[in-house]
Parts: C-alpha cells; structure tokens; sequence
C-alpha cells in the first residue's frame, strides 16, 4: 500500500494514473510531447471541443 495525499493506492501505477487521470490532461500531455511548439494558443487550437476553462486548469496543473 502507497499513502500520498491522505490517499491510499494499491500500486504504483494506480498512483500514476490518479495523478495523469482526467480527459484532457492525457491530451495535453500527448501535445506537449509531441509537437515541438508548445503555446497554450496551439494546444488550445488542436485540441477541439475543450472549454477555455477547462485546458486552463489542466494546462495549469500540468505545469506546475
């Protein structure tokens, strides 16, 4: 058993895929890595049907 954050994980990738989990972030993980320009505005235009809100605060999240 893993304890991070008051959570209790039975695996380490168990724990990976809590920190990766949601829709976007999987996405916006993919474009960041795969395209060598990395502006918001850029994964925001590649990435169709995302509320503005929404990548906002999986961008955020992802880079911090």
């Amino acid at each position: 058993m893993i304890q991070l954050n008051d959570k209790t994980y039975t695996c380490p990738v168990d724990v990976t895929l809590g920190s990766i989990g949601g829709k976007w972030k999987l996405l916006i993980l993919s474009h960041l890595h795969t395209f060598k320009k990395r502006s918001y505005a850029e994964i925001r235009d590649n990435l169709t049907g995302v509320s503005e809100k929404m990548l906002s605060q999986q961008y955020k999240r992802i880079r911090t």
